[in-house]
């Protein structure tokens, strides 16, 4: 964990809790950050961090119920002359502790302890060979200083957790072993969805039509399995879609926005930003409109 050159660690926590809000909304669990310290400067792989927090994250998220809650922290801790960067996961509302296909893929050493208020606290530890120091300004305010430029950030999230922060194959996949099924229908929901994903008409009366249910059949089917009404989850599909094809083709952002139902590429650039917090220009590989 010894890159030579010291940034912030808080900011680059914030900004992969800001990347993964979209995902932990669609499972309707509330992804937070805090620190009590505003700014944290030392030399780590920001790389190896963000691939092994971010990856043990989205499946606390699958697994966590709705309207839970998903708190990361960070702090120091010194044995001898050691010193450690402890990063704690807190999981309300489920004990997590037997699972433990959440980390076994996972390298890095996970610690896992059920809390008394039947939530699960999860424990990584990193060992840091730099000192740590604070950068102050002229005024005597923290300064921050990221590690990378917004859109280098997100291509390193973009390159490990690309499955989970983009696609919905994953909770078919975490449905698959528990509840075959559903995983079934929501297979052939997302099917559905994507055959019609260039018509801008399409909503959730045209879905349950396909589906050959009536629409509060396909509410109260649909919705314990994706935790948002079908309307929601079609726009979902549309945007993950757009990222997509804004990452893997070479398509302008107006094309993306028709391309998967969008009227307008401002209303879709407003859609866009309402779900994954940045403009989709962010991930695009064509930068004119």
């Amino acid at each position: 964990m010894n890159t030579g050159i010291k940034t912030d660690i808080i900011g680059m926590f914030r900004h992969l809790i800001y990347a993964l809000k979209a995902f932990a909304k669609i499972h309707e669990v509330d992804l937070r950050f805090h620190s009590e310290k505003k700014q944290l400067m030392l030399s780590y792989d920001p790389e190896e961090i963000i691939y092994v927090v971010s990856k043990l994250i989205c499946s606390l998220v699958t697994y966590t119920p709705a309207n839970q809650s998903i708190l990361l922290k960070v702090s120091l801790a010194s044995e001898s002359d050691r010193r450690f960067l402890t990063i704690f996961l807190h999981v309300t509302g489920i004990n997590l502790s037997r699972i433990g296909q959440l980390t076994k893929d996972i390298k890095q050493q996970v610690y896992v302890r059920s809390e008394v208020n039947g939530g699960t606290l999860y424990e990584l530890q990193w060992q840091l060979h730099h000192s740590l120091s604070s950068i102050e300004d002229t005024n005597g305010k923290t300064r921050t200083i990221f590690p990378q430029s917004l859109p280098n950030f997100y291509a390193q999230v973009r390159k490990h957790l690309q499955s989970h922060f983009t696609k919905t194959d994953n909770l078919i996949d975490s449905l698959n072993s528990r509840h075959p099924k559903n995983a079934a229908f929501l297979k052939k929901v997302n099917t559905l969805i994507l055959t019609n994903i260039d018509k801008d008409g399409f909503n959730t009366n045209h879905l349950s039509s396909e589906m050959g249910m009536s629409r509060t059949q396909l509410y109260r089917k649909l919705q314990p399995i994706i935790r948002q009404a079908p309307g929601c989850y079609i726009q979902t599909i549309r945007i993950q879609k757009a990222k997509e094809l804004l990452e893997t083709t070479d398509m302008r952002v107006g094309e993306v926005a028709f391309k998967t139902g969008f009227q307008t590429p401002s209303h879709f650039t407003r859609v866009f930003v309402k779900h994954y917090g940045v403009r989709p220009s962010i991930f695009c590989r064509n930068t004119k409109m």
